[in-house]
C-alpha cells in the first residue's frame, strides 16, 4: 500500500519506530499512517500524537505546516 507510512520523512519514522516499545499507542497511529492516503484522512489526535512522538515542537510551527504535515513528510 502506498499510504502515508511510506512518505514520512525518515528521521520521523526512525523516532516513531524508535518510540513503539515504550508506548503502545505508536504502533496504532504507525497502522493508521499506512491505511492513510491523504494528511487530511487524519484525525486531530493523530496529528497531534505524530508530532509529539516525533519530537516536534509545534510552538513556533505555522498553521500551514501544522495543517499540512510540512515537518512529517517528505515533499
Amino acid at each position: 500500500m502506498n499510504g502515508l507510512l511510506n512518505k514520512l520523512k525518515p528521521e520521523v519514522r526512525a523516532k516513531l519506530e524508535s518510540q513503539k516499545k515504550e508506548y503502545p499507542v505508536v504502533e496504532t497511529l504507525l497502522k493508521t499512517l499506512d491505511e492513510s492516503i491523504v494528511f487530511s484522512d487524519l484525525r486531530v489526535f493523530e496529528v497531534s500524537s505524530l508530532y509529539l512522538f516525533a519530537g516536534i515542537d509545534t510552538f513556533n510551527m505555522s498553521v500551514f505546516d501544522f495543517k499540512y504535515g510540512v515537518a512529517l513528510f517528505e515533499k
